[in-house]
């Protein structure tokens, strides 16, 4: 008895230690096949508003001295341009004037300088006959950060040519500009250079003088006639220039 026993208690512990195997075995393969692959990375992300540094300033105060203040002088300055207006009455021989603009900064972007001018009209002289006369008495001149001459000419067109060329193609981002530059005008007092045989720069500005007086055909000036071409003659400077910058979109 004591031996049947001792044979069902035997088998009973051996019957449990399968159980708890098949439990443990079970417990592990179901614990494997709800598992879920996971493949986690932290990572921290920080973007800022691209940077737009271009300034564009103007000071066109001294373009027309006081003495000689024109009817219409106007500079605007915006916060991505400039644009200069001139259109003043002719001043006399012995004045100048001067403005400065400029373009400075940089910026995270492309961006796109445009720079135009536009002439309408500037103080000429022009006679047919004889003597035919071609005369302009003003000499501008404009330079860039102060020791780049770009242009000492007598007219405006030239200056017109100097501005529209300084800007073509884009502006890689991150490069940094610092343009100024001066458009200074002068009609000399004294100008005793031969212009056409004897007439001198000194007649000529008295011929015009005349003429803005009149606006006469003919003139008469030191016993002599002189037949104006009254459609390429001018008494007046008129112009005007815009400097924008702009972003673009890389191509």
């Amino acid at each position: 008895m004591q031996k049947n026993e001792s044979k069902n208690s035997m088998t009973k512990r051996v019957a449990l230690a399968v159980i708890a195997l098949l439990l443990a075995f079970v417990l592990a393969f179901g614990g494997y096949t709800l598992a879920k692959y996971v493949s986690n990375k932290e990572a921290d992300a920080l973007a800022t508003v691209a940077k737009w540094g271009f300034t564009v300033t103007a000071d066109a105060s001294e373009l027309f001295g006081t003495d000689y203040t024109g009817t219409g002088l106007a500079t605007v300055v915006t916060s991505d341009g400039v644009s200069v207006n001139a259109d003043s009455t002719v001043v006399a021989p012995g004045t100048t004037g001067s403005m400065t603009f400029g373009i400075s900064g940089k910026a995270e972007v492309l961006a796109k300088i445009t720079a135009t001018m536009e002439v309408t009209s500037d103080v000429k002289l022009v006679t047919t006959g004889n003597p035919a006369i071609t005369y302009s008495p003003i000499k501008y001149t404009l330079t860039k950060n102060a020791s780049d001459e770009l242009v000492t000419d007598d007219t405006l067109d030239a200056v017109k040519d100097a501005i529209e060329g300084q800007y073509t193609g884009t502006t890689a981002a991150g490069t940094e500009i610092t343009d100024s530059y001066t458009l200074t005008w002068e009609w000399a007092f004294d100008n005793s250079t031969a212009v056409s045989g004897s007439v001198t720069g000194n007649d000529c500005d008295t011929i015009l003088g005349l003429y803005a007086n009149s606006a006469s055909g003919t003139i008469e000036h030191n016993g002599t006639s002189y037949t104006i071409d009254t459609a390429n003659t001018k008494t007046t400077v008129s112009f005007s220039f815009a400097i924008s910058v702009e972003q673009v979109q890389a191509a």
